[in-house]
């Protein structure tokens, strides 16, 4: 079976392939599997979007991160029911795992703001400049059993 799967406006064709449920063998839902061209398309949409992300200041972007963390705290039921749908694992582990997710992100939504370069004397009258800025786009590949935390963490 073959669907569109979306990065920003711009579609590509996918496959899909279904995810089984652990604990009954049933089906969960159908995901796309990425070849080439997805991850390509997935790229340069971060490509495209990287130069208005790397010009908000760590205020801007620190609340942005700590809209994520509200907005997983606001649907945490619903999350860790599909979360141990997903992985099998009891609602107990779940949880922890979910609420770990917007702990990350408000820790570091709240640090962002205080994200500063720093001025080092050096001898002789010089000095150092240390900027903290944006670099770029980063790929992270994760683990199955950790699907919410992982994409957090990276």
């Amino acid at each position: 079976m073959e669907k569109q799967a979306g990065f920003r406006n711009e579609l590509v064709l996918s496959i899909q392939e279904m995810v089984v449920e652990p604990a009954t063998g049933g089906p969960l839902c159908d995901v796309p599997v990425s070849a080439v061209e997805d991850v390509d398309a997935a790229v340069q949409a971060a490509h495209s979007a990287f130069p208005a992300w790397s010009q908000l200041s760590g205020r801007e972007r620190g609340r942005l991160l700590l809209r994520a963390g509200e907005i997983i705290r606001n649907n945490l039921s619903d999350i860790v029911n599909l979360e141990v749908k997903d992985t099998g694992k009891p609602i107990w582990e779940a949880r922890l795992d979910i609420e770990s997710c917007a702990d990350a992100l408000e820790y570091y939504g709240g640090l962002a703001p205080s994200i500063s370069g720093l001025h080092v004397p050096l001898a002789g009258g010089s000095f150092a400049l240390v900027a903290r800025e944006a670099l770029g786009v980063v790929a992270g590949i994760g683990a199955w059993n950790f699907p919410m935390q992982t994409a957090v963490w990276k």
